[in-house]
Order: structure tokens, then C-alpha cells, then sequence
């Protein structure tokens, strides 16, 4: 969907301002923007609508913008992060379809670090 990014930071800066907190995430990664894959994920996107939100007295972080996904799961290995409560998948259910790019992503990540995706047995493979 494009431009779902802003749409989601909207949402969520909106309930932020409503409970007084002044800052939200959004979990984009270099291989995101990379290519113009995902427009609403580059610096330029993150960097302009910190300013808009920072209108509103929220501001955005984006801590692994420029981080790509095989370095994002090399620190949550070594943060402990329990990568099994993850989703990558854009294809929705139960079940990581095993196919969609985010899915070829997450494993190659995972590949990378020789480590095994807790939701590996979880692919739906169609």
C-alpha cells in the first residue's frame, strides 16, 4: 500500500498525543528504501515527518533506518529479542507464507547469522 507508512505514524502519533507521550518508533530498515522499494521508509520520508509531527510535540525514532535486516537480527540475538513473537510476512494469517519478499528477507537474516527462525516450521510455502 503506498504511502502506508504516513498513514500508520498518523495513527499512531494521534493515540500518542492523546495519552501525553511524546515520541513513537517505526521499525524501517535500510533494505526497505534501498532501490526505492518502499519510498515511505528512507531517511528523507522519516526525517520529514519528524518535522511535521514535531508540530504536534512528538517526535519519531527510527533506530535501525539505516541498519539492513541480517544486522537487525544480529542484535536482537544478542539482545535476547524473542524473535518467535516477530512478523515479517505481508500475506497475512496464521502463518508466514514463506514467499513474499519480506519472508525471503527474514530467512536470509536469519541465514546470515546461523541462527534458525523460531517461526521457521510456521510457512504456509504457497
Amino acid at each position: 500500500m503506498p504511502n502506508r507508512n504516513m498513514i500508520f505514524l498518523s495513527i499512531v502519533a494521534a493515540h500518542a498525543l492523546a495519552r501525553g507521550i511524546s515520541s513513537i518508533g517505526i521499525s524501517t530498515h535500510r533494505d526497505d528504501f534501498m532501490n526505492c522499494a518502499y519510498p515511505d521508509t528512507s531517511p528523507e520520508f522519516i526525517e520529514a515527518m519528524n518535522g511535521v509531527l514535531l508540530t504536534q510535540g512528538i517526535s519519531v525514532w527510527a533506530p535501525f533506518n539505516m541498519e539492513n535486516k541480517v544486522a537487525i537480527v544480529k542484535r536482537g540475538h544478542e539482545l535476547g529479542i524473542d524473535f518467535g513473537k516477530t512478523w515479517s510476512c505481508y500475506a497475512g494469517g496464521d502463518y508466514l507464507c514463506g514467499v513474499c519478499g519480506t519472508c525471503i528477507d527474514r530467512a536470509m537474516a536469519f541465514e546470515k547469522n546461523e541462527l534458525i527462525d523460531p517461526l521457521l516450521g510456521k510457512v504456509t510455502g504457497h
